[in-house]
This record gives C-alpha cells, structure tokens and sequence, in this order.
C-alpha cells in the first residue's frame, strides 16, 4: 500500500507525459497532413481509406473487439460521433446494465448489453456536423448525411437523409445511375487515373460520365436489340 502511494506521482508524470506525446504527435499529423482521416486515427479497430477527413468522436462502451470501416474520399464534418457498445435491452424487464462496478454485487449470468456490431461506412459519403452514428449500421457509398441526423439504421446508396432518427428524403441520383456508378467505383482508381479524370468527376453530367466509364452499360447491337457488355 506505502509502495503503491509513493508511486502515484511518477504514474502521474508518466501519464502526463504520454498524453503530451500524442497532443504533439496529432499537431505533426495536423500541420503535415491537415486534417485526413487517415492519418490523424492511432487505433488498430478503425481502418480509413484514402483522402477521407475529417476526425470522427468514437465512444466505446465496452471492452469487446470491434472495427469501424470507412471508405475513400468520405467528407466528415465536426463533432461526429461513432459509439459501439451501450446499447441496453430495454426489451428486459430492468433496461440496467450491471456494469463492472455492481457486478461483483449482483453476478448477472449474462450479457446485460446487446452484442458489440461493427460500422462500416462506404466511400464518398458526406457526413454532416454533429452527426451520431451507432453500432451495427452499414452506410451505402455516396450517401449524404444531414447536420444533428442520428443513424441507427442501413442506410443505402447515394441516399440523402436528416433527422432523429435518421430518414430518406430523396436519393442523389435515379435507380438506373446509382447502379451505374457502384459498378464504376471511381474512388478506387488509381491517382493518375483520378488525376486525369478529375473534371468528370467534379461535373454533374452523370449521364456523360456512366456512358464513357461504365463498362457494363447497355448498348444497342446493329439489329437494334439491347444487351449488356
């Protein structure tokens, strides 16, 4: 116990100092790299693909393996929170969790929590500023999620979608493009290949864009029959 006392102070120090080499490594990262996801996120469970920024919040309530996915070229605004964990079984009778500090008290037989699911979010997908986005929810690449939008369910493709809970209020492009463009894929092109094609990708000819990249597009044959290639 005198031991454990006369130690507390260089625990302390100790931790102080760590928590100053990650303030300082983040200041590199951000005068470096600004603000890319990529390179700004020190956690094995998180896998971010390129060009994303923007520095999610991520909450853990529990200590259970996870990951958290995101794709290439996501745009994520301020204050975004991602929690895994915590989700309590309000379909029980009690919708208590025994956490560690009563369970010695109780020694509950099982899990008092839902199980630990993992989030995966697609590429070019614009989250909005205090967006919160829970465990177990896949979101569609090229989705748009609006500002204060808590997402607790799949949300598909090239949706655009607001509100608590989060809903669809439109889709960015018709049935037929958004199809078109899961097969393109254009965020996993190569950096010459973006490089090149970079005005095509910032213009809004959608209809230009899926009949030069789309390989798979219908085509008319010469007796005037459609086919797909």
């Amino acid at each position: 116990m005198i031991l454990r006392i006369l130690l507390l102070p260089f625990r302390l120090a100790i931790k102080k100092y760590n928590l100053y080499k990650k303030e300082q490594r983040a200041a590199e990262i951000q005068k470096k790299y600004g603000n890319l996801t990529k390179h700004s996120i020190d956690n094995p469970n998180i896998t971010v693909g390129d060009f994303t920024y923007g520095i999610p919040i991520v909450t853990l309530y529990t200590g259970k393996p996870y990951h958290i996915n995101i794709g290439n070229f996501c745009s994520i605004s301020n204050n975004v929170e991602i929690i895994i964990g915590g989700q309590h079984r309000y379909e029980n009778i009690s919708s208590y969790s025994f956490i560690p500090q009563v369970e010695s008290i109780f020694y509950p037989t099982k899990s008092c929590d839902k199980p630990v699911r993992n989030i995966n979010i697609g590429n070019d997908v614009w989250i909005g500023k205090n967006v919160t986005i829970l465990q177990g929810v896949n979101i569609g690449d090229g989705a748009v999620i609006g500002t204060n939008a808590v997402i607790a369910k799949d949300i598909p493709p090239y949706a655009i979608v607001i509100g608590n809970p989060a809903r669809i209020i439109k889709y960015r492009f018709t049935k037929d493009q958004i199809e078109s463009l899961l097969r393109i894929r254009w965020w996993n092109w190569s950096l010459d290949e973006l490089k090149h094609r970079m005005n095509e990708i910032m213009s809004n000819d959608i209809d230009g864009f899926i009949k030069k990249y789309d390989s798979s597009r219908v085509v008319q044959t010469q007796d005037n029959k459609e086919f797909v290639n």
